[in-house]
This record gives C-alpha cells, structure tokens and sequence, in this order.
C-alpha cells in the first residue's frame, strides 16, 4: 500500500514540474507581449492594416447617413435625460428615505447607468465629428 501511495505522488510531482516549465519556457515572448502558442499574432507593423479593415466591414457611410446618425444620437440623448428625470422624480422620496435600501439602490444605479450612456452617446457624437 505505501509503494502505490508513493507511485502517485511521484507522479503528481512530475505533472506539476512539466506544468510549471512548461507555463514559464513554453510560450514565445514577441516585442514585449506574451503570446499564446495557440494565437498567431500578427506582425506589429501590420496591426493597423487589420484594424482598418475590420472598421470597413462596419461601413457606417457616414458621408451620406451622417444626419441620421445625428438625429439618433440626439434623439436617445434626450430620451435618457428624460428617463433620468422621470426615475428621480418618481423615486426621489423613497431615495431619500432610506437610500442605503436596496431598491434605492437599484434606481440609483440605474441613474448612474443611464448618466453613463449619455456620455458614451456624447463622446460618440464628437468622434463622429472628428470623422
């Protein structure tokens, strides 16, 4: 009994010793990032080449939905401003009671929430903009 205990801990001790090189020695280093032996990367000189062209599979069209566009931005800006308000209004006593409560909580955080879509709406109406 005690030779099969000490069998397996023998194996145990090499199955981790492989696991361990292996983590450390096993992958290549290329300039300065760790790489999965799994993933391929790309040369660095070719990263932007690759992300053009995922940004071209999108194809907004901006030159001719650019006012679309700009009408949705603004139309979900003031849909949030609104639904912010609504949300304090209709729940401010009950925030203000006891806003350590859960559902308080809960609509403090989606005001938070909301208050955040509106600057990624803002933000991405300046990139667009910018574009």
């Amino acid at each position: 009994m005690d030779d099969w205990i000490y069998y397996i801990l023998i194996a145990v001790i090499v199955v981790n010793a492989w696991a361990l090189l292996r983590k450390y020695f096993g992958k290549n280093i290329m300039e300065g990032l760790e790489n999965n032996e799994d993933i391929n990367p790309a040369p660095l000189k070719n990263v932007p080449d690759i992300i053009n062209g995922h940004q071209e599979a999108i194809n907004l069209n901006l030159s001719n939905n650019r006012g679309h566009y700009e009408k949705t931005l603004i139309g979900m800006d003031k849909l949030m401003g609104s639904k912010i308000l609504h949300t304090l209004k209709t729940h401010a006593h009950m925030m203000a009671k006891d806003p350590e409560s859960p559902e308080a909580q809960k609509k403090m955080n989606a005001i938070h929430t909301m208050t955040k879509f509106r600057g990624s709406l803002n933000d991405t109406m300046k990139w667009m903009d910018a574009n």
